[in-house]
């Protein structure tokens, strides 16, 4: 409506990150973001303790 009356108008076609986050960050909930963050972390670290470096 304000474009018919002359007024400029920008429009973002992308992602809107407050309804993003709403929804779970692009899909995948925060909580099994987080509960990967810590699997992987909990991974990592019994390698370390047992010195199996992957590289």
């Amino acid at each position: 409506m304000p474009a018919k009356r002359g007024i400029p108008v920008q429009v973002h076609m992308g992602l809107v990150p407050s309804l993003s986050h709403w929804c779970g960050s692009l899909g995948r909930p925060h909580n099994q973001m987080y509960l990967e963050k810590v699997e992987a972390r909990q991974e990592f670290q019994s390698e370390v303790r047992a010195r199996k470096f992957p590289f």
